[in-house]
């Protein structure tokens, strides 16, 4: 991980539906000037081995990297037809994928998540800037 990067852990116990991680990640973004560069299935190191998503936020300067901070969107998804409609969607609206695996194929997406015991398939985009 890079020096200017953080890793947060959300636990999938805390995390009632996805709306709940995206809450969480644009909050974390907004105040600490942090984009998300990348999002992972994590169990944590305890007895009962936990299932957890990490989130690992980059720095960013909110006044000269054009990026949108807190305006993410996470849509899950059971198929890939599913996917692409939700992708053709974002798009449509200038939307910009956030994990390479966003677009176009969603069969290599790379946003999963714990949500309670079930994981979850979704794609995230940063919303366009007004």
């Amino acid at each position: 991980m890079a020096n200017n990067q953080t890793t947060v852990v959300y636990l999938a116990r805390d995390l009632n539906d996805l709306a709940a991680l995206q809450s969480s990640c644009n909050f974390y973004e907004a105040r600490n000037n942090r984009k998300v560069v990348n999002i992972e299935l994590a169990a944590m190191e305890s007895d009962d081995g936990d299932k957890a998503v990490a989130v690992t936020y980059e720095d960013v300067d909110p006044f000269t990297s054009g990026v949108n901070l807190g305006q993410l969107s996470l849509e899950a998804y059971k198929n890939s037809a599913e996917a692409n409609l939700i992708r053709s969607e974002f798009l449509l609206e200038q939307a910009t994928p956030v994990l390479p695996g966003d677009a176009p194929d969603p069969d290599t997406s790379v946003a999963k998540a714990f949500i309670k015991d079930e994981t979850v398939k979704f794609v995230i985009f940063r919303d366009k800037a007004a």
